[in-house]
Formats: C-alpha cells, sequence, structure tokens
C-alpha cells in the first residue's frame, strides 16, 4: 500500500528553542503505516539574538525556500501541509505566503501553532479579515484547551481545532544529587523581560532578608536582551544577593542535565507563555515547579499538588512558596514525584506522537485503510 505524503514544513534546529525542539521530535518519533513525513526544514536564524531582526540574508533564505517550497509540492505530490506558522508579528505575514500557495495547490493545510498573540494580533478589521483568509478552511493544532481562547476571533472559519499537548522523551534513569548544604532554585529561560527573572530574584532577597542565607539561585538560559540582563546583574549587585545568584549563560546537554539533578525547585516567573515545555522538564527531574498562570501552564501543574501556581509580578507569593518547599522536604519530595507521575501520564512523547498522529490520519481521512 502506497503511503500519503504530508510536506513538513517547521523550524529546526539551530537554533535550538522550544518550537524547533518539539519540530524535532515530531519528525523523529511520528511514524505511521498509511503516511509519511517528508521535511522541508526552516532555518532563517543560527542563533536566538538573530530571531526577529532583518537581514538580506534572510531574504535569500525565505525566496529560496518559497522555491524549494513549490519544487516539492510538484515532484512529490504531498496530499497535504503540516506547517508550524508564526502565530504573530511580522512573521505570520511571512508565514502566510506558504499558506497561500498551499490553497493554490488545493493541499490539506494543518497548522500547528506553538505560540500565542493571534488574538492581540488582530487589532482592526483589516487584520481580521487578513486572518480569516489564511486561517479559511485549515486544520489548526492548538497545545492546550487554554489557549483556545487565543484564536476565538477566526475559530469560526477554521475546518478543525484539534487540541495536542506537548510531550517529551521521559528519562527513567536520573540519578538526583541534591546538595543538602544549601536550598537550590533553578530558573532555565531565555534571559528577557517577558521570562521576568528579576521578580525571582526578589524574591531571593526576600527569603534571605527572612535569615535564609542558604539560598542558592542558578539562573540559565541564552541573553536575549543584554539591557534586561545588565539589569538582572545590577539588582543582585545593589540588593546584596550577588553570592547567592549564578547567572550560567545557555546551557545544553550534560551541564543542563546536572543543573537539573541538583536543584531542589524550579521556579518559572513567565509572563508570556504558550505552553512552558521546560516544566515538563523539570517534572522529568522530580522537582516541585513554582511558575504563573500563564498559558497552558495551569494545565500541566496542580496547585499545591505538584507544584505551585502563582499571579504574574508576584514576588511575595513566590517567596512564601519557596518558603514553604525549603521547610517541608518531605513535601518537596512529594510534589517532586507527583509531578513525575502526571509527566508519565499525560505529557509522554508516545503520548504526543499518539495525538499528533491521530491528527493526521483524521484529516487525511485515512482511518477507514486501517
Amino acid at each position: 500500500m502506497q503511503k500519503e505524503k504530508i510536506l513538513c514544513l517547521l523550524h529546526m534546529p539551530p537554533p535550538l528553542h522550544g518550537v524547533s525542539y518539539v519540530n524535532s521530535l515530531v519528525i523523529k518519533n511520528t511514524k505511521s503505516e498509511i503516511f509519511q513525513l517528508h521535511l522541508l526544514p526552516i532555518n532563517y536564524s543560527t542563533e536566538i539574538t538573530q530571531i526577529g531582526s532583518f537581514s538580506f540574508t534572510k531574504l535569500i533564505s525565505f525566496f529560496s525556500l518559497v522555491y524549494n517550497f513549490i519544487s516539492k509540492i510538484l515532484i512529490e505530490r504531498p496530499k497535504a501541509i503540516y506547517f508550524s506558522i508564526t502565530p504573530c508579528g511580522k512573521g505570520f505575514y511571512r508565514d502566510s505566503i506558504f499558506v497561500f500557495i498551499s490553497k493554490v495547490f488545493r493541499l490539506k493545510i494543518i497548522l500547528h501553532i506553538h505560540g500565542i498573540g493571534i488574538n492581540r494580533e488582530i487589532n482592526s478589521k483589516l487584520k481580521l479579515q487578513f486572518y480569516k483568509l489564511v486561517f479559511k478552511h485549515v486544520n489548526v493544532i492548538t497545545l492546550s484547551k487554554s489557549i483556545c481562547w487565543d484564536i476565538e476571533k477566526i475559530k469560526k472559519v477554521v475546518k478543525k481545532v484539534y487540541v495536542v499537548n506537548n510531550g517529551i522523551e521521559i528519562n527513567l534513569n536520573h540519578q538526583v544529587q541534591k546538595n543538602h548544604e544549601a536550598f537550590n532554585i533553578l530558573c532555565l529561560s531565555t534571559i528577557t523581560p517577558l521570562k521576568r527573572q528579576l521578580v525571582l530574584l526578589k524574591a531571593v532577597k526576600l527569603l534571605k532578608d527572612k535569615g535564609y542565607s542558604n539560598v542558592h539561585c542558578q539562573i540559565a538560559g541564552q541573553i536575549s536582551n543584554q539591557k534586561y540582563y545588565n539589569t538582572l546583574i545590577e539588582y543582585c549587585n545593589k540588593n546584596g544577593i550577588e553570592k547567592n545568584v549564578n547567572f550560567t549563560g545557555a546551557i545544553w546537554g550534560d551541564e543542563k542535565n546536572e543543573l537539573f539533578k541538583t536543584s531542589d525547585v524550579f521556579v518559572f516567573p513567565t509572563v508570556w507563555e504558550s505552553f512552558g515545555l521546560v516544566v515538563l522538564e523539570a517534572f522529568n527531574y522530580k522537582l516541585p515547579v513554582i511558575a504563573t498562570n500563564i498559558g497552558s501552564i495551569p494545565e500541566i501543574i496542580d496547585d499545591g499538588v505538584n507544584g505551585f501556581i502563582t499571579n504574574p509580578e508576584d514576588a511575595n507569593v513566590i517567596s512564601e512558596k519557596l518558603e514553604i518547599l525549603i521547610v517541608d522536604p518531605e513535601r518537596r519530595k512529594s510534589m517532586g514525584e507527583k509531578g513525575y507521575l502526571k509527566l508519565t501520564q499525560k505529557f509522554s512523547l508516545d503520548n504526543f506522537s499518539n495525538q499528533l498522529t491521530s491528527v493526521f490520519e483524521q484529516v487525511l481521512d485515512l482511518d477507514s485503510r486501517r
């Protein structure tokens, strides 16, 4: 039996970030006896700091990608296009070209929305009409029920909305190494104002003011905004917590694993997030997580069970939740175990791959061929 072809237009590493990581999992782990994925990678940038900026190199890459996209359609004759479209900003209008080309060839279209911002972007009748034109009669995958509100303005023109939670590979062999001489806090995210690392630093200061001098905070991640990074350093120096905080920069592989293994809690004070894949990573190391009630995070964290949910910008509450975990190591351990259990039950890579395979089969109308 000849397999149906799905042409996958996906952002792939480098640079490595949440979307490109998930896309690499899709290509590596989505298997079917009745369809096959053909990858056309998107690589406008090689560094996270290059994302969102204009260059003539990117412009050339775009036109080259358009040419290759049309060539792939003509040569490989796919039945559907699977595309990780940028949901807003200039990237959306660039990506819409590929949607329109797919419509010209009358291909089935699956748009996987990994971010949020559509609702905010549609601030005029003209933009609303353009978004409706792009999304009309296409299939949409969103990351959770919690963020379906973001496509509410265009939902009526969409053919069907599917909810597919992200998942990660579960490592069963993590040897957690705790240093009980210090309470180790980990925050892993791109250094940018939207991730609100400054709120965590304020919570660390509050803890130190209460006498918890053994608190140590590791802030890891690529510096995307140098001015904001300088603000973080300045805050530490002015408030006497420079010895309690360490900035590691971007980390990968064994170095990243080591940070998770030696941490007691993961804190994620973001104010702009669609899913929060890093929360799953923390669960993979049996860490309780303190995070904001943004995006899909309330579906991942059960407040008071495997972590704590806080409002954005609330350093006082983050400090209070950290203190709970400092003084009660048994609760800390229990919450970490429950986070790991939820990861295995709902957010495993197998669950993600199975859900995505099901979506592809439904879009291609292949269930009857099983």
